[in-house]
C-alpha cells in the first residue's frame, strides 16, 4: 500500500498558460515513478518528468493536482506526495479552430445594379450569416448559400457580413470582414479596333490593380458566344491583344470586360 507521505518526496510542477491551452512539467524531487494529474474532473498520467498539454475547455479558474508515486523496489510499497495550484485559463476558441469570415461579390451581367455575395470561411460552415450591404439594408441566412441584393442607384457601398459558428456548451465565435463593393462606377477601360471589323478585333484595356480578367462576347440575344480571355491573372498597366474573329457571323455583338472591380460592357459591330 502506498504511505500519505515519504519524507524524500516532494511534488511539484511548473506550468504556462497560453490562449487556449497550458503546458505541465513536472519539477518533483524524490524520484517519482510516475505522475497522476487530476484537472477538470480528468486524471492523466504521465511518466517522470514528461510534460502534459491541457487545452481549456472554457474560460475560468482551474485547479491541477499532481500525485507523484513512487514504487519501492523489490516490494509491493509505494510512496506519494501531492501538491495542487489553481490559475485561470483563458480560451479563444475561435482563434483555435480558425473560424475567420469571408466572401467574394460579382456583378450581374444584364442587371448592372445586381450584385451576388458568397460568404467563405475556413474549416467549417457558419450556422448564421448576417449580411450588411451598405445602403440600409441587411439580411440573415442560416446557411452559407449564395445570395443577391439590387441597390437603387450607382455609388460606393461598404458591404459587411457577419458569421456566426454555434458551439457545443453554448458557447459561439463570431467574426466579421467587410470589402468596399464600387456598383456601376468603373471607369472606361476597353477601347476597340477597328469598329465596326471584319476578321481581327483589337482590344486595349487598362488594369487598375492586379486582377484576374475575363473578356466575354455575347451576342444580340445575350447567348454567350466566346470568351477571349478567361479569369488571366494581370498586373497593372494597359494591355493589348489581337483576336481572330473570322468564323463568328456578322452582327452586333456585347462585350463584357470584368475584374474584381466591376464589369464594363460595350458593342462591335462584325461586317
Amino acid at each position: 500500500m502506498c504511505a500519505e507521505t515519504c519524507p524524500y518526496l516532494h511534488a511539484d510542477f511548473t506550468y504556462t498558460v497560453y490562449q487556449g491551452y497550458m503546458v505541465l512539467r513536472d519539477s518533483s524531487v524524490g524520484d517519482p515513478t510516475f505522475d497522476e494529474w487530476f484537472i477538470g474532473g480528468q486524471t492523466f498520467v504521465t511518466g517522470p518528468g514528461d510534460s502534459l498539454v491541457y487545452t481549456f475547455q472554457h474560460s475560468g479558474f482551474y485547479t491541477v493536482c499532481l500525485t507523484i508515486h513512487h514504487l519501492v523496489y523489490g516490494s509491493d510499497l509505494c510512496c506519494l506526495a501531492d501538491t495542487c495550484k489553481t490559475f485561470y485559463g483563458p480560451v479563444d476558441t475561435c482563434s483555435i479552430l480558425h473560424l475567420n469570415a469571408g466572401f467574394t461579390f460579382a456583378s450581374n451581367y444584364q442587371q448592372q445594379l445586381t450584385y451576388s455575395f458568397t460568404p467563405i470561411s475556413q474549416n467549417t460552415v457558419p450556422n448564421v450569416v448576417i449580411w450588411n450591404f451598405g445602403d440600409s439594408t441587411s439580411l440573415t441566412t442560416d446557411s452559407a448559400s449564395t445570395v443577391t441584393h439590387t441597390y437603387a442607384s450607382n455609388g460606393t457601398y461598404q458591404v459587411c457580413v457577419n458569421q456566426i459558428w454555434l458551439l457545443p456548451g453554448n458557447y459561439c465565435c463570431i467574426d466579421s470582414q467587410c470589402a468596399t463593393v464600387d456598383v456601376g462606377l468603373i471607369e472606361v477601360l476597353v477601347k476597340t479596333s477597328p469598329n465596326p471589323f471584319k476578321n481581327n478585333l483589337s482590344f486595349q484595356f487598362n488594369v487598375l490593380n492586379n486582377d484576374k480578367i475575363q473578356l466575354e462576347l455575347f451576342d444580340a440575344m445575350g447567348q454567350l458566344q466566346t470568351t477571349l480571355i478567361n479569369s488571366e491573372y494581370y498586373t497593372n498597366g494597359v494591355y493589348t491583344k489581337n483576336f481572330d474573329l473570322s468564323s463568328m457571323t456578322a452582327g452586333i455583338y456585347t462585350y463584357r470586360y470584368r475584374t474584381a472591380q466591376g464589369i464594363e460592357t460595350g458593342k462591335i459591330i462584325k461586317e
